[in-house]
């Protein structure tokens, strides 16, 4: 069983509130980088875990400049990656916790593959997401001070979620609700683009038509004289 960390996930929003609480915001390309301290903290969370083996996502690209990787001094229990096929993990079977910050598609995926999680929400819709986990008893959420003092709260959190079976159970309900779906998500989203493609062609055709009658109605504003009588006398 191990134990997989990602940290510096692509974020649905970025932005706080006071407290600490992820606030919603426009969707960036990239997340930013963790604060010094916080990758420092979490280095130190996930060095308390040995032996348990540790994937981490995380690399230089990831943290600002002043935290490299190699100032983290990471144990060698701990798997540092660039990247990492995040839902072929979860799917193994052999990831006892998730810690993430809590992207959509990170709590969607745990969810659907009944794996618990830790989530520390540092930005976006991140806290938003791992409250929904934390309702339904398959996530623990974490606000900024989990990662303060040397991350013992991250620490002791993934040790409750991997030695709680109540954690693993809940996330299995979650995994068999989703599952029980009476249509693939994928068909559900393949009505959706269709639907919204025929109805952009409809609207397409409509502007064309528009367009149409409007050059339509300048050939004749041109062509006629602007006072032309249109009477029978006029005419002959």
């Amino acid at each position: 069983m191990g134990t997989t960390v990602r940290l510096g996930e692509r974020a649905e929003g970025e932005g706080e509130r006071d407290g600490g609480r992820p606030a919603r915001g426009p969707t960036p390309s990239t997340p930013p980088s963790p604060a010094p301290a916080h990758a420092t903290a979490m280095a130190a969370a996930l060095n308390a875990l040995a032996p348990t083996p540790v994937l981490w996502k995380v690399s230089d690209a990831d943290l600002a400049p002043s935290t490299p990787l190699s100032s983290l001094r990471l144990g060698p229990h701990i798997t540092p990656r660039p990247w990492l096929p995040q839902n072929a993990l979860l799917q193994t079977g052999g990831v006892a916790v998730f810690v993430a910050h809590g992207g959509v598609n990170g709590v969607y995926e745990a969810a659907f593959h009944g794996v618990p999680l830790v989530g520390v929400p540092l930005f976006g819709d991140g806290g938003d997401n791992l409250a929904k986990a934390a309702h339904r008893g398959f996530g623990v959420t974490l606000g900024h001070a989990g990662l303060r003092d040397g991350g013992p709260g991250l620490a002791a959190a993934v040790r409750r979620v991997a030695g709680d079976p109540s954690f693993r159970a809940a996330a299995s309900a979650a995994s068999a609700r989703l599952r029980a779906r009476p249509r693939p998500a994928r068909a559900d989203a393949a009505d959706v683009v269709e639907s919204a493609v025929a109805a952009h062609a409809g609207v397409a055709r409509a502007r064309a038509e528009l367009d149409v009658a409007r050059a339509a109605a300048a050939v004749a504003a041109v062509v006629a004289p602007p006072h032309a009588s249109t009477t029978r006398g006029d005419a002959l």
